[in-house]
C-alpha cells in the first residue's frame, strides 16, 4: 500500500513537471527555457506514465524501481538538456544557450584572474550587453562562486569548462553528503532528489544558469 502511494505521488509529481515544461516551452521568455521546456516534457510525461503503471503492479513493483525512474527522469529533463545548452554554447558561441548567472560567475573569475575586481567591473562587452540594464554591472553572488567560473576562465570555451557542469557536480556531492549524513528513509531521501534536482524545481535551473541549485544544496 505505502509503496502504490508512493508512485501515485511520484506520477502526480512527474505530471505536473510535464505541465511546467509544456507551459515553459509554449510561453517563457527566455528561449534557453523554452529549449528546456520542449526536451523535459517526455521525460516528465513518460515518467508519469510508468510511475502510475508500477503503482498498479502493486507489491510486484520492487523498490529500486521507484529510483530507476527517478534517476531516469533525472537524466532527461536535467542532465540531458544541460549537456546539449553546454554543446550548443560551445559550438555556437553564446546564441541564447547560456544564462545571465553562468556568464556573470565566469566573467568574475576572469577579471580576477586578471587582477581586476569583480565588483567594479562592468560585462557590457560581453554577451551580457544584450541583458536588461545592471545586469552586465552588479554581480550578486559572494567570491566563494567566482571558482565555479575559473574552468572556463581558465580553459577557454572548452565545454567541460562551463560553469554548469561544475554547479551540477557540486550540486550532486552537496546533496549526496546531506543525504548520507541525514539518513532519511528511502522514500523521504527520494522525494529530496526530486525536489532538488529532477522536478523542475531544480532540472530548469541546471540546464540554464545551475548557481541556484548550487546554493540550495
Amino acid at each position: 500500500m505505502g509503496r502504490g502511494h508512493d508512485l501515485r505521488w511520484d506520477a502526480a509529481l512527474y505530471a505536473a513537471g510535464a505541465a511546467a515544461a509544456g507551459a515553459a516551452a509554449l510561453s517563457d521568455r527566455i528561449p534557453l527555457q523554452r529549449d528546456w521546456g520542449r526536451m523535459a516534457l517526455v521525460p516528465y510525461a513518460g515518467g508519469a506514465i510508468a510511475a502510475l503503471a508500477l503503482a498498479r503492479a502493486g507489491t510486484r513493483a520492487p523498490p529500486r524501481a521507484r529510483l530507476a525512474l527517478a534517476a531516469a527522469v533525472l537524466v532527461g529533463a536535467a542532465f540531458l538538456p544541460m549537456a546539449l545548452e553546454v554543446w550548443w554554447r560551445a559550438r555556437d558561441g553564446f546564441a541564447g544557450h547560456v544564462q545571465s548567472e553562468t556568464l556573470v560567475t565566469e566573467g568574475s573569475a576572469r577579471a580576477l584572474l586578471a587582477g581586476h575586481d569583480p565588483y567594479v567591473t562592468s560585462f557590457a562587452s560581453g554577451p551580457l550587453g544584450s541583458w536588461p540594464p545592471g545586469t552586465a554591472d552588479h554581480v550578486p553572488y559572494l567570491p566563494g562562486m567566482f571558482a565555479f567560473g575559473l574552468p572556463r576562465a581558465m580553459a577557454g570555451d572548452a565545454p567541460l569548462a562551463d560553469a554548469r557542469l561544475a554547479f551540477a557536480a557540486v550540486s550532486l556531492s552537496a546533496l549526496g553528503l546531506a543525504l548520507w549524513l541525514a539518513r532519511p528513509p528511502t522514500a523521504r531521501g527520494l522525494s529530496a532528489l526530486l525536489v532538488v534536482l529532477a522536478l523542475p524545481t531544480g532540472a530548469r535551473y541546471l540546464a540554464g544558469g545551475g548557481d541556484d541549485v548550487t546554493v540550495l544544496s
